[in-house]
């Protein structure tokens, strides 16, 4: 996707617009981070967490070549959900050139409950 943006790009600009630009346009520039690194690990390990609190879900990450392949998971997710699958991790939808996912997506009795 060419104009990917994410949680953590929105986030981004919220905290500082200009650090947003710096991202996208003078990416070389930014200054090594070590608490870059921990905090992925620990939001990979939270989001282990949450998915241990759902029972089993069905997750839809697709990846190929390290990158996560988005047709593939906006497919699978429509899969799932047709067979009345209960929660689905990065439950992923396209809408218009739009793309979005959601952590986890738990099918409830009147509709679905996300949490992002």
């Amino acid at each position: 996707m060419k104009n990917h943006f994410s949680k953590s790009k929105y986030c981004r600009l919220w905290q500082c617009p200009k650090m947003l630009w710096m991202d996208k346009y003078k990416p070389e520039e930014k200054a090594e981070d070590a608490t870059d690194d921990s905090r992925m690990e620990a939001g990979t390990e939270v989001g282990k967490l949450a998915r241990e609190l759902f029972g089993k879900p069905v997750d839809v990450t697709e990846t190929v070549n390290g990158q996560l392949n988005l047709p593939a998971m906006t497919d699978r997710t429509q899969v799932e959900i047709e067979h009345e699958t209960s929660v689905i991790c990065e439950a992923s939808f396209s809408y218009q050139g739009c793309y979005c996912a959601v952590d986890i997506l738990k099918r409830e009795n009147d509709g679905w409950a996300g949490n992002i």
